[in-house]
């Protein structure tokens, strides 16, 4: 958990900090394809989202915690929590904001996920499992060999996902303009539903049947 913990807030946190370099270079009004945000805006937007959004990622470890102990419905029900909590906070600003928001939009929707990860993180690691605490004395570098070794076997398959999936609202918003990704998001949602629920219900037996097996 230490060695996890420790190679991915190197890695996204070194991600981050390339971004916020690379990131004023780029002319996001091209790439969304729209001229009625100021593109500074739209850097700042860039800037909260993706340091979130990877803050996130190193957080999100802590639903495995809970899904190698064969506790799955910690997991989904932390899923669910965020998913609720997003839901209110888009709500509030469309409600309260005048025009909309985007900075606060993002704020919320990407900052949500990372408040409440931490919490979790925060209850998990000093109440529930005192004994799997991370620490930087546990972080064994040698073990990153076989857990890279392990992660690569997936991460073609998972990069190879992001890419396609992330991509697809870019290529609309440059073919068809911004405001067909809403209804592209709508549909797919819709279409996506029969998975989504295929997948509530064989995720719960995911982790008794992996421990069984080993």
């Amino acid at each position: 958990i230490s060695t996890t913990y420790f190679f991915l807030g190197i890695i996204f946190g070194s991600f981050i900090i390339v971004f916020h370099f690379v990131n004023p270079l780029l002319n996001w009004q091209r790439i969304l394809n729209t001229n009625t945000i100021p593109n500074i805006e739209l850097v700042k937007l860039a800037n909260i989202a993706i340091t979130l959004i990877a803050a996130g990622l190193i957080l999100q470890p802590i639903l495995l915690v809970y899904a190698a102990h064969g506790d799955t419905v910690t997991g989904s029900s932390i899923q669910f929590l965020i998913s609720c909590a997003i839901l209110i906070s888009v709500w509030f600003v469309s409600k309260f904001f005048a025009n909309g928001n985007l900075i606060a939009l993002a704020l919320m929707v990407t900052g949500i996920p990372v408040i409440i990860y931490f919490a979790i993180t925060i209850y998990t690691f000093f109440l529930k499992f005192r004994n799997l605490r991370p620490s930087l004395g546990n972080v064994m570098p040698k073990a990153s060999g076989d857990l890279f070794e392990l992660s690569s076997q997936f991460f073609v398959v998972q990069i190879t996902a992001a890419i396609l999936y992330s991509s697809i609202p870019f290529i609309i918003t440059q073919l068809f303009g911004p405001k067909d990704v809403t209804k592209f998001s709508i549909v797919s949602s819709l279409f996506n539903f029969p998975i989504i629920l295929m997948s509530v219900i064989t995720s719960s037996g995911h982790s008794l049947i992996t421990q069984e097996y080993a």
